[in-house]
């Protein structure tokens, strides 16, 4: 996943890291400064959403998901019938 966002911010194949810690620091310094609205959407899990979640607090996230991510650090949670 973390790949596609990548190449969704101009990052060549030949250029993408192998590791995916240097994935989450480039997409990190990539976002760093940008304002931009992320969408992830039916997330499995709080550690699939971990490496999406931006560095920046000028870019916001809004994560939809049928389980209860409650390990994510500031969050708000809103329950949908």
């Amino acid at each position: 996943m973390l790949g596609r966002f990548l190449r969704a911010l101009g990052v060549a194949d030949e250029a993408m890291p192998a590791d995916q810690d240097e994935q989450t620091a480039l997409y990190r310094s990539l976002l760093a400064g940008k304002r931009a609205l992320i969408l992830l959407d039916n997330a499995g899990s709080s550690a699939q959403v971990r490496p999406l979640l931006p560095g920046s607090h000028t870019c916001a996230v809004l994560v939809t998901s049928r389980s209860q991510l409650g390990s994510l650090e500031g969050t708000a949670r809103l329950g949908l019938e």
